[in-house]
């Protein structure tokens, strides 16, 4: 006889995603220190006890979610340059399809978000390659700009980097698309530094 507690639950064993997806979304609203276990596993349906069925610790989970998020991001990211061949058209749609992640994906927004573990240096050295890794896309499509130096290629991808994320404080469904929003910041940058 099963207890009142899993009667109606699918079974744990297929729910891996299911449980990133309920972290995922728990986390990129409160961040790491506020979102509980008990959070996740209510939105999730599960007893606390069951997400160590799959992760070992609140860490490693916060770590899975962030990595389903870059991957998430890239695969996002190399679709959308595939058809493109000039150095800023490429950044532009990169640029959208990463506002347009961070938009609508619970799992990018943890990445970019001030979600991160405080006092977990480990950890935190872990998500900072994965975060590098990412960002290592964007490096190379800055260094194929023409005509910019070094210092305005470090300077670029902070700036744009910095503008785009910032986004999420101000952005308002139903008005500007991501794609039209990343369109103009990329394109106030090119004004400044395409010459």
């Amino acid at each position: 006889m099963h207890s009142n507690r899993t009667v109606g639950r699918p079974k744990l064993e297929h729910r891996p995603l299911e449980l990133l997806t309920a972290a995922a979304n728990v986390f990129a609203r409160k961040g790491f220190d506020a979102g509980s276990v008990r959070d996740i596993a209510s939105a999730a349906n599960v007893q606390p006890s069951s997400l160590y069925h799959f992760f070992g610790s609140k860490e490693m989970l916060f770590e899975e979610v962030y990595m389903e998020g870059v991957r998430r991001i890239k695969t996002s990211v190399e679709t959308a340059v595939v058809t493109q061949g000039r150095p800023w058209d490429k950044l532009e749609v990169a640029a959208a399809a990463h506002l347009t992640s961070l938009l609508e994906d619970d799992f990018f927004s943890v990445v970019v978000a001030e979600t991160i573990p405080k006092g977990t240096s480990e950890l935190n050295k872990r998500l900072i390659v994965h975060r590098n890794d990412y960002e290592k896309m964007f490096i190379a499509f800055i260094d194929r700009l023409p005509n910019l130096t070094n210092d305005n290629k470090i300077y670029l991808r902070f700036a744009l980097f910095g503008a785009l994320n910032a986004t999420v404080n101000w952005y308002q469904p139903g008005k500007d698309s991501p794609e039209e929003i990343a369109r103009r910041i990329v394109g106030l940058f090119r004004v400044q530094l395409d010459t």
